[in-house]
């Protein structure tokens, strides 16, 4: 049965005018049971890999990749000095990389990991599972063998998976076909912890407007009571450039598919649009600190624009279950502008496809949003990622906004994860991102954002060894996404999938991440011996002493006794060995501090002192 709602905007503004959102209730058949480990078929064959080649793009949309592209040459890189900047936060360590999955053109990463160490990934062709220092792989299956079991269907795609600690199983979500007639989605919950084991499966309409529209481009999100996945509605036998017609939003009764129930029931949300102006690509912000509540946080840019400083935030508050939800919407305003982004040109003269500017993904913690979109870099007129925060979600939400460029490197498809220590003034947030050096070829980098709001070094993950020529077409496919999850049980630590080029073709980079930041308690992790403080007491100079086992970049800061940072250092390099470190104290108030140390090395020391 179809009810209509009107959205309640949060913020009024008299030229605005919203629509009515259309909510259809429904319930979703399952589609069987299936035990990974008894999939015979195992996928590494590139035969069975997709390549997701779509008719060229409108004139439209490729009259905005030929500006770009002239705006390039306007300003080339090369002629443009190029700076190394050190950032101010500890760099993000890469414990550990391996080479993941294999097939699919473009991979469409997605990654999750559970408190037990299991470590799912996918890309466009299938699943890969490892142990969780990537020693084993416990299992590798192809997309189309899973989907076998279910049913006869074809071109299956766009996996996305989450892991939710509160419940300790996994959840995942692809579709088939592509086009109206014969466009299914799936989505299959774990009966366990073990992703290598037994999974429930459900099938949704992808054509529930009974158009001519099928269903692409996934985003997976969950809080306690309900899963959410967005859709692109795209009409067919034309490209998703020029073919789309709305974004979706399915709102999953997240028990039911827990409990292997008879029906999924779900909530359909659609003709979600502002000004008679579909919201497009809507990305859910995912919540990563439990509880995570029954409301869910949504952000959509206008991505097809060349330069646009309009965000919108979407909340749905109540759970399909209880009958109550509705949809609230705003229009925020960026302080600065993000914009349409040009592709990418490599080594071996082919273009990397950046695609639009939609928002790729998103994360919700202690009242903010943290975004990524890929967008034009105005300062080198080349391709950079917007990274985006949305402060006072629940009450006045503002837009700010960064974006990460460099002459010589060019970046895209960012996501990020939460890296803080679940209370409400930590605010650590570590991303991943696509990278292309000026020459050469595509690889992947991260960067780490501390409580300070001050950011790393961009670190490379996987250089690129080898252009992309997979597609009859000078234009190659770069990636629709990346992905990154902390791992809920282990501070400080989480896990990536890029993409890479190796052999001609595009290849998953997966990776262990720490970072080894100050916790902002007041824990002890002393190592006295370690370090030396005199005089003490002091009064206006301290001198501090360690030794470092390595060439090392060192975060030092004073804390409080309760816990707060009430001064930090300027951080550098620093060689192997004994060190010795003046600080100026004079403006610190009289009492007890402690001084802590943490290397990028992994080498951490503290030491309380008195400050007369």
């Amino acid at each position: 049965m179809k009810k209509y709602f009107l959205i309640a905007a949060i913020l009024s503004v008299a030229s605005i005018t919203y629509s009515q959102v259309l909510k259809t209730n429904g319930n979703a058949a399952k589609k069987g049971e299936i035990n990974i480990q008894d999939i015979t078929n195992i996928d590494v064959n590139a035969q069975i890999t997709n390549v997701d080649l779509h008719p060229l793009p409108s004139a439209a949309y490729g009259n905005l990749k030929a500006i770009r592209k002239a705006q390039r040459k306007q300003l080339q890189a090369p002629n443009i000095p190029f700076k190394k900047t050190r950032g101010n936060a500890i760099n993000p360590i890469q414990t550990k990389g391996v080479f993941g999955n294999s097939g699919g053109m473009p991979l469409d990463n997605d990654i999750a990991v559970s408190n037990n160490g299991l470590v799912l990934t996918c890309v466009n062709s299938n699943i890969r599972i490892f142990n969780d220092t990537f020693k084993t792989i416990v299992a590798s299956k192809s997309l189309t063998s899973l989907v076998a079991q279910l049913g006869v269907y074809n071109w299956i795609s766009d996996p996305r998976a989450i892991y939710d600690p509160v419940a300790d199983r996994f959840i995942m979500t692809f579709f088939s076909g592509s086009d109206s007639w014969d466009t299914h989605i799936f989505v299959g919950f774990s009966k366990t912890n073990r992703p290598d084991s037994a999974w429930t499966f459900y099938e949704l309409n992808g054509n529930s407007f009974n158009d001519s529209t099928w269903s692409d481009y996934p985003i997976i999100s969950i809080n306690d009571d309900d899963v959410f996945i967005t859709y692109n509605q795209v009409k067919d036998n034309v490209s998703w450039q020029i073919g789309f017609k709305q974004s979706v939003i399915w709102q999953l009764d997240k028990a039911s598919g827990y409990n292997s129930a008879a029906t999924l029931p779900f909530t359909l949300w659609s003709n979600l649009k502002l000004d008679s102006v579909n919201y497009r690509n809507i990305c859910p912000a995912k919540p990563q600190i439990a509880p995570f509540g029954n409301t869910m946080n949504f952000v959509s840019v206008r991505n097809v624009a060349l330069s646009n400083d309009s965000v919108f935030l979407l909340t749905i508050n109540n759970s399909q279950s209880s009958g109550n939800a509705t949809l609230n919407s705003a229009v925020l305003k960026s302080n600065i502008p993000y914009g349409f982004p040009p592709n990418v040109p490599t080594k071996n003269f082919q273009e990397l496809m950046t695609n639009d500017g939609r928002v790729l993904a998103a994360i919700y913690t202690n009242d903010k949003i943290y975004f990524g979109a890929n967008t034009f870099n105005p300062t080198f007129n080349n391709s950079g990622v917007y990274l985006g925060t949305i402060e006072n979600v629940n009450s006045a939400p503002i837009v700010t906004g960064k974006i990460i460029g460099a002459s010589n490197v060019e970046y895209a498809y960012p996501s990020m994860c939460y890296l803080g220590n679940n209370s409400a003034a930590d605010e650590k947030i570590l991303y991943t991102f696509s990278q292309c050096y000026t020459d050469s070829f595509p690889g992947c980098a991260m960067l780490y954002k501390n409580n300070a709001n001050q950011f790393s070094d961009i670190i490379v993950l996987k250089n690129g060894l080898s252009g992309i020529d997979a597609l009859m077409d000078s234009t190659e496919r770069w990636g629709d996404y990346s992905g990154t999850q902390r791992r809920y049980n282990q501070f400080g630590t989480a896990y990536m999938a890029n993409s890479w080029g190796n052999t001609g073709s595009l290849k998953t980079w997966v990776s262990l991440i720490n970072v080894a930041d100050f916790p902002l308690s007041n824990t002890n992790f002393n190592n006295e011996e370690a370090l030396a403080i005199y005089p003490v007491p002091a009064e206006n100079i301290i001198i501090c002493n360690f030794t470092l086992n390595s060439k090392s970049k060192v975060n030092i800061a004073l804390f409080s006794l309760d816990g707060k940072i009430v001064q930090q250092l300027p951080f550098d390099y620093l060689k192997a060995g004994r060190q010795s470190i003046k600080i100026n104290i004079s403006e610190l108030q009289q009492g007890n501090y402690i001084l802590k140390g943490v290397a990028d090395n992994g080498e951490v020391f503290s030491k309380q002192f008195l400050k007369k």
